[in-house]
């Protein structure tokens, strides 16, 4: 006895691959979501009540508990801040520098940094704090809450 096949071209089902295609983009923006921005130097930032959203093109320097005020993980000396801001202005001229400082740092430190960040030709300087509840919220400061926070002197 003789079978006889039909022969039928191969077909992709639609609704399997949508499934996996939206299994694939949940699970990207469920990781993208919880992503932490890692720092170089582990500090405690002061919370302030009318700190603003923080730009995207800056210079981050951060001042620490240990006396040392540091570009990423680098350590530099505040006077070599002077040629980095100056690198960082003429690639971003509109770029901000932010001081990122621990609680514990010293204030005469802080007062240096912005000393030499000044003398290297920023004239946007702004201190990063975390937001702190408990204030009615003013128009200035409104805004998502959550992630650091920039305060302007």
């Amino acid at each position: 006895m003789k079978l006889e096949f039909q022969r039928r071209r191969a077909r992709i089902e639609m609704i399997p691959l949508i499934d996996v295609v939206f299994l694939l983009l949940t699970a990207f923006v469920y990781a993208a979501v919880t992503m932490v921005v890692v720092r170089g130097v582990e500090i405690d930032l002061p919370a302030a009540f009318t700190g603003d959203d923080i730009e995207e093109d800056r210079l981050t320097v951060i001042v620490g508990a240990d006396g040392r005020a540091y570009i990423g993980e680098e350590a530099v000396s505040v006077d070599g801040l002077v040629g980095r801001v100056q690198a960082f202005l003429k690639e971003h001229p509109k770029g901000a520098v932010y001081i990122r400082g621990d609680k514990a740092a010293e204030l005469g430190l802080a007062i240096e940094v912005l000393d030499a960040l000044r003398a290297g030709g920023t004239e946007r300087v702004t201190f990063e704090v975390s937001p702190r509840g408990g204030f009615p919220r003013t128009p200035r400061s409104s805004g998502p809450r959550g992630g650091p926070r920039g305060l302007a002197p």
